[in-house]
């Protein structure tokens, strides 16, 4: 009994460093993802939120990107910040038209006149399309690939069609986080928008791996395979 008592202890022993080492990375993911919402928050607050909502995401999509495909470390907080202003460059004509789509889509059942041409169901498919699907997928792929800003737009906006189920995944989880932080409104600030980007991101990444592994192998692309 004595020696099968020191083996456990010894097994245990061995376990506490890969244990510590388990709870360190998830302390530290958790961190970090409490730090790119917030600094989420900032980039869009200011790009004064037409110009900042599209940018700030593709820059922490980007982010989260690097850290899945790459190995060595680097500072998530100075890179994102190193993106930030050519994103908000590269994507002022798309956040201008993403910010009037959503913004008209939020109003439009509250304007007189206005709520009796859209539906309710309408509006809401709208902002369900822009938020969930095509900035999530517009951020990886520019994360992925390096594609011009007009077939970037277009593969955004065919992608959540030809995927239908990593659609309805992104979907899910949205609506998941949107119920979370209903229950608990005090996680808003810090998980609400870089949770539901950090998912997509592993979703619509794995995706892609797949679908090149089984259209090219070769990963030199200048736009995504399966899409026009």
């Amino acid at each position: 009994e004595m020696s099968a008592s020191l083996v456990g202890s010894e097994m245990c022993i061995r376990d506490s460093p890969k244990t510590a080492q388990k709870i360190y990375e998830i302390t530290l993911m958790a961190s970090r993802l409490v730090m790119m919402n917030l600094l989420w928050i900032v980039f869009v607050l200011l790009g004064g939120v037409v110009f900042g909502i599209v940018p700030a995401t593709v820059v922490v999509v980007s982010i989260f990107r690097d850290d899945r495909v790459k190995d060595d470390e680097f500072s998530w907080v100075r890179l994102a910040w190193q993106r930030y202003f050519p994103a908000v460059r590269r994507f002022a004509g798309v956040s201008v038209i993403f910010s009037v789509l959503l913004i008209g889509a939020i109003l439009a059942h509250q304007l007189p006149g206005v709520h009796d041409l859209i539906p309710a169901w309408l509006a809401l498919l709208v902002v369900v399309l822009l938020t969930c699907l095509f900035l999530p997928y517009l951020a990886v792929n520019d994360a992925h690939f390096t594609i011009d800003r007009i077939s970037l737009v277009k593969n955004s906006l065919l992608l959540p069609i030809l995927w239908p189920l990593t659609s309805i995944r992104l979907v899910l989880t949205e609506a998941a986080m949107i119920l979370l932080c209903w229950l608990v409104p005090g996680l808003l600030p810090f998980v609400a928008v870089s949770v539901p980007l950090y998912l997509a991101t592993w979703l619509l990444t794995a995706r892609w791996d797949r679908q090149l592994a089984r259209s090219q192998p070769d990963r030199s692309l200048s736009r995504p395979v399966g899409a026009s």
